[in-house]
């Protein structure tokens, strides 16, 4: 029947644009997905996108996808927003692939907490056998904006191939 009620509204023009939905750390007190294309988190500019069957997908506003998503179903965008102090400390993931040499894993650690002086919560990093390394590291960060500045400075060591932040 869920089903049915959502497929119903993402067929309806949203027609309480003034109504925001209000996205809470805690995932499980309100139904939504984060969009895995452009892994928006606390703190970023976000909108709700109805979908026929998953409910509503929450999309950072600067992602290329979701500029096409309200372009082309405009009666399907929401206004989100995030509850509270968005320049809280919150947890972001990033993963990292690199080429599986001695010390990578230590000098992200040292830009992690000495350079950028954030809190490691987490950190995973493994061999794949074929000379790459992949690993995520869950940091404490006081706003988006520092997720991004920390990517970039994984980025500049030697060896790292790629880093982005998963869906958190």
């Amino acid at each position: 029947r869920r089903k049915e009620e959502l497929k119903a509204a993402a067929e309806q023009p949203t027609t309480h644009r003034s109504d925001a939905l209000v996205i809470d750390e805690k995932i499980n007190n309100i139904e939504y997905k984060l969009a895995k294309c452009c892994n928006p988190i606390k703190g970023d500019d976000i909108f709700g996108f109805v979908t026929i069957s998953s409910g509503i997908t929450i999309h950072r506003s600067d992602c290329p996808n979701a500029a096409r998503l309200k372009e082309n179903y405009p009666y399907r965008v929401m206004e989100a927003r995030w509850r509270g102090n968005a320049d809280g400390a919150f947890r972001s993931t990033i993963a990292v692939t690199g080429a599986d040499m001695p010390g990578l894993a230590n000098q992200i650690t040292e830009i992690v907490t000495r350079e950028m002086k954030l809190n490691i919560r987490g950190l995973n990093f493994s061999s794949r056998g074929d000379g790459t390394m992949y690993g995520t590291i869950s940091v404490e960060v006081p706003s988006a904006a520092v997720v991004d500045m920390l990517i970039h400075a994984i980025m500049r060591i030697r060896g790292v191939q790629r880093a982005y932040r998963v869906n958190n």
